[in-house]
């Protein structure tokens, strides 16, 4: 292109500085808006004003660059008209085109800016919808301040009435501590009341009088009415109440020792912790009555009704309870060492865990009664009625049972080495687990009795009549069994080592996997008896009669002795035909 006037260039120079400024100064002032707009919500008037002042800032600059625009171009003319020089005419024909196009350019950023002028007014419209949630806030907010105004009010309020209920508490609390010392010092002087009432009137010795206290040691009260008195810890050493009528009076821990009460109506007294040694209760009637922990050692009720008394606790030995009615009485835990209880009836009681040790009880009833845990060592029994009673457990080592009737009796786990049992009943007696080393059971009657796993070592069975006995897995080493009668008996395995079996009768018993090695089985009875298994190593077997008897495989006869031996054939042989 020809170098054109410097002027012409200057004018499109400054015009073409002039469209740059206005872009870059509108873009980054758009820009600039926007981001405004976006990063707050909280533009104002004053600021959509200033853009308002901004935009008519620059519409007037537009307007200068047409105006100046205009001149270039009527200046553009007069050049025309003035040469008609081929060169000028090309340059002035470029230059009209720069500025065409210049004004193309500024007629775009016309379009832009009214594009702009249209995006303000919906920022205005935002802000001014932004403008109204702010003024509902504030609204919302003035709203909770009169809210949190009214609720100040009502703590201010609520404050107010704890402070008062605080001073009405203290003034309670002062009127409970003035109250209590009051009751305080009215619980004295009816304290002192009573002792001057009890000091004014004397022990009134009538049915429900209140002697409670009362010394009335070595006085003599028999047969007095008193029933109901009260005799609450009272002195009664060595009074006398025989044939008194004492029924539902209190004597808990009463002082009576060497009082008589014989023959005295004791019914539903409480005796509880009543101190009664050597008292005379013979004959008198305590049924139903308290004496759970009473001392009555050395006491004497014989022929006494105790019918349901509870006597849970109480210390009774030495005390003489011959004859007594002790049907239905609670003695779990008595003492009762030493104690004569001679054709007494403790039929049903409750003799659980109580020291009966060397006590008297021969020919008493106990039927049905229990007697678990009891401790009866040394005790003569000899002709009691034990039928069906419960001694689980029980210790009765050296305990005197002959002629006792034992028929049903519970004896599991219990004690009764060295016990005497001639001619005792125990029929249907559960022995299961009892000790009954060395026991003397001679005579007695066992049939159908459980004898499993029982320790019958070194036991005395001579003439025992063991029918239909069960003694699965019992010991009887060293048992001395002669004569007696096995018949159907179950001795499966049983260990018999050592045993004297001399004229035992065994027939029809079962003695699978039995141990007899060493036995005694001289002229013993086998026959029809089941020995499977059975060991009979080293038995004397002369004149022992198996006929007919069951010997399976795996019984043993080695080194067995045999002389006129009556095999299962039926003939008699002097050696082992086994």
């Amino acid at each position: 292109m020809a170098e054109g006037n410097p002027t012409q260039t200057a004018l499109v120079a400054g015009g073409l500085a002039v469209v740059l400024l206005l872009n870059v100064f509108f873009s980054s002032s758009l820009q600039s808006d926007i981001r405004n707009v976006k990063s707050t919500a909280d533009i104002n008037e004053i600021d959509l004003a200033m853009m308002n002042a901004e935009l008519e800032v620059t519409f007037e600059i537009l307007d200068a660059d047409l105006v100046l625009i205009e001149v270039l171009d009527a200046r553009i003319d007069a050049l025309e008209n003035e040469s008609a020089d081929n060169t000028t005419d090309a340059q002035i024909a470029e230059l009209q085109e720069e500025i065409d196009a210049i004004i193309d350019i500024l007629d775009a950023d016309l379009l832009l800016m009214e594009a702009l002028e249209a995006n303000l007014s919906a920022v205005a419209a935002d802000l001014n919808a932004a403008e109204a949630s702010i003024a509902t806030m504030a609204a919302d907010l003035d709203a909770a301040e009169a809210n949190l105004g009214n609720v100040t009010a009502d703590i201010a309020s609520v404050e107010m009435q704890l402070a008062a209920l605080e001073t009405r508490v203290a003034t309670l609390e002062t009127s409970v501590t003035n109250i209590n010392t009051m009751l305080a010092e009215h619980a004295a002087d009816i304290a002192a009341l009573e002792t001057a009432l009890e000091n004014a009137t004397s022990c009134q010795l009538v049915p429900y009088g209140n002697c409670a206290g009362a010394d009335l040691e070595g006085a003599d009260l028999s047969g007095m009415d008193l029933t109901g008195i009260n005799l609450r810890s009272a002195n009664l050493e060595d009074t006398n109440l025989s044939g008194a009528q004492l029924n539902e009076s209190l004597l808990m821990n009463t002082k009576a020792e060497g009082a008589k009460f014989s023959s005295a109506n004791l019914t539903g007294v409480d005796l509880t912790d009543a101190k009664l040694q050597g008292v005379e209760l013979n004959d008198a009637w305590l049924d139903g009555a308290h004496l759970a922990g009473a001392d009555l050692r050395g006491a004497d009720l014989s022929g006494a009704y105790l019918q349901y008394a509870d006597l849970g606790y109480a210390n009774l030995e030495s005390a003489n309870l011959g004859f007594a009615d002790l049907q239905y009485a609670n003695l779990a835990s008595a003492n009762l060492a030493n104690a004569d209880l001679f054709n007494a009836n403790l039929a049903y009681a409750d003799l659980a865990s109580a020291n009966l040790e060397n006590v008297h009880l021969a020919g008493a009833v106990l039927r049905y009664a229990d007697m678990t845990d009891a401790n009866l060592q040394y005790a003569d029994l000899e002709g009691a009625n034990l039928e069906d009673v419960h001694l689980g457990n029980a210790s009765l080592q050296y305990a005197n049972l002959r002629n006792a009737n034992l028929e049903g009796t519970y004896l599991q786990d219990a004690n009764l080495e060295d016990a005497y049992l001639e001619d005792a009943n125990l029929r249907y007696a559960n022995l299961r687990d009892t000790d009954l080393q060395n026991a003397n059971l001679e005579g007695a009657d066992l049939r159908n009795a459980d004898l499993r796993y029982a320790n019958l070592t070194d036991a005395y069975l001579k003439s025992a009549d063991l029918r239909y006995a069960n003694l699965e897995d019992a010991n009887l080493w060293y048992a001395d069994l002669t004569d007696a009668n096995l018949q159907y008996a179950d001795l499966e395995d049983a260990d018999l080592q050592y045993a004297d079996l001399k004229d035992v009768k065994l027939r029809n018993a079962y003695l699978w996997d039995a141990i007899l090695k060493n036995a005694d089985l001289t002229n013993a009875d086998l026959q029809y008896a089941h020995l499977q298994n059975a060991h009979f190593e080293f038995a004397h077997l002369g004149d022992a009669n198996f006929e007919d008897a069951n010997v399976g495989p795996g019984t043993e006869f080695s080194n067995s002795y045999w002389h006129q031996t009556i095999w299962t054939d039926g003939v008699r042989y002097d050696s082992n035909q086994a």
